[in-house]
C-alpha cells in the first residue's frame, strides 16, 4: 500500500509539469494573438495616414494679388484640397489628401494664379499668389453710318403765306448746303426736329462770338440731314 501510494504520487508529481506547460503556451498563443490584433490596428493606422497625407497652404493678405474676402482654391489637376476666404491676415488651406511631387495649382476667385507648389504631405508652405494680367476686351468698331445724301435743296420754296413762317421740304445734304437754301429762300433761321423729335433751330446771322447758339444743331446733324420737313423764318 505504500508503494502504491508513492507510486501514485510520482505519477501525480509527473503530470504537474505537463500541465503547467500546456498552461504556458496557452498564454503565449494568447499573447502572440494579441500582438497579432494590435500590429493589424498598426498597419492600418499607417495606411489611413499614408492615404490622408495633410499639408498646410497659407498666405498674407495685402502680399501679391490677396486682399480680404478673396476666395482662394487649391487644387491637384482636377482635385480640389480645400477652400478658403483671405481675412484681414490671411488664408490658410489644410489639405487632407495629395500625392507627393504632385503640381498644386491655386485660383483666386476662380482665376488661375501663376504660383504652384510641390505637394509634401506633413509640411507646410507659403505661397504669394499674383495673377496674370487682364487681356483688353476689344472695343467693337462701329460701322460707319453713311451720310444722309440729297441735292440739297429744297422740293419746293417755303410758303409764307402772310407770316414769316413757311413750311418746306428739304430734300437731304449737309447742314451747309440747307443754310444755303433757307438763305436763297429769304429765311434768317430754320427749325428741324432730330431723330429723338427734339426741334432744333439754325440762327444764319450768328458767327463770331455769338455762333454757340447753333452748336446744338450742329452737333444734332453733324453728318447731315436726310429728306425731312422743316420750318423757315424770315
Amino acid at each position: 500500500m505504500i508503494q502504491n501510494h508513492a507510486a501514485a504520487r510520482g505519477r501525480g508529481t509527473h503530470k504537474e509539469p505537463f500541465v503547467t506547460l500546456i498552461r504556458n503556451i496557452a498564454g503565449v498563443a494568447a499573447l502572440l494573438a494579441g500582438l497579432v490584433l494590435m500590429l493589424g490596428g498598426g498597419s492600418g493606422s499607417t495606411a489611413s495616414a499614408q492615404t490622408n497625407n495633410p499639408m498646410q497652404l497659407y498666405g498674407v493678405t495685402g502680399l501679391g494679388a490677396i486682399v480680404a474676402g478673396d476666395t482662394v482654391t487649391a487644387h491637384i489637376g482636377g482635385q480640389l484640397l480645400g477652400t478658403s476666404v483671405a481675412t484681414a491676415g490671411g488664408w490658410v488651406i489644410e489639405a487632407q489628401t495629395g500625392t507627393n511631387g504632385a503640381t498644386v495649382t491655386f485660383k483666386v476667385n476662380n482665376r488661375t494664379a501663376i504660383e504652384t507648389v510641390t505637394y509634401r504631405g506633413f509640411s507646410a508652405a507659403e505661397v504669394t499668389l499674383t495673377l496674370p494680367p487682364l487681356l483688353p476686351t476689344p472695343t467693337p468698331t462701329p460701322s460707319a453710318t453713311p451720310a444722309p445724301s440729297g441735292p440739297g435743296t429744297f422740293a419746293s420754296p417755303p410758303s409764307f403765306g402772310s407770316g414769316n413762317a413757311g413750311s418746306a421740304v428739304f430734300q437731304g445734304g449737309s447742314v451747309e448746303q440747307l443754310v444755303t437754301a433757307v438763305s436763297e429762300a429769304g429765311g434768317t433761321t430754320v427749325w428741324v426736329q432730330d431723330a429723338n423729335g427734339v426741334w432744333r433751330s439754325y440762327r444764319l446771322g450768328a458767327s463770331g462770338a455769338g455762333a454757340f447758339v447753333n452748336n446744338g444743331f450742329n452737333t444734332a446733324f453733324s453728318g447731315g440731314l436726310g429728306t425731312t420737313a422743316v420750318v423757315v423764318l424770315r
